[in-house]
């Protein structure tokens, strides 16, 4: 899409910040953006870089699990890539058992500032 909307909306980290590089997750905002006519917005979420500081991933997640029926293991957070590695397992609407190898990049807002004015 190229100039074709007064508006992009991407909630749920539905695939930012969810790929395997920051030059992939910047791509998706590039798009975005190209997606935009001139003055358009853009409204998103993304995984918070401060919440790790200051809270536990770990036992975020644990907690998430009793109200989701997921659970999540192997779960390592990096500081200097602000990157989390977990294996998500869960049940899907048939009861059939997944496991997904999760790798989400968290962003601190100076960063994404400054994504954007790239």
């Amino acid at each position: 899409f190229s100039k074709l909307f007064d508006l992009v909306i991407m909630l749920c980290e539905g695939g930012f910040p969810l790929m395997e590089t920051d030059e992939m997750n910047f791509q998706i905002l590039q798009n975005a953006a190209n997606a935009l006519k001139p003055n358009g917005k853009l409204i998103f979420t993304t995984l918070n870089g401060l919440f790790p500081l200051f809270h536990s991933v770990k036992d975020f997640l644990a907690a998430e699990a009793k109200e989701t029926g997921a659970t999540y293991k192997d779960n390592t957070f990096n500081l200097m890539t602000f990157r989390d590695h977990n294996t998500t397992e869960f049940a899907d609407d048939s009861g059939n058992k997944k496991s997904l190898n999760c790798n989400e990049r968290y962003y601190v807002p100076s960063e994404i500032t400054w994504i954007l004015k790239s």
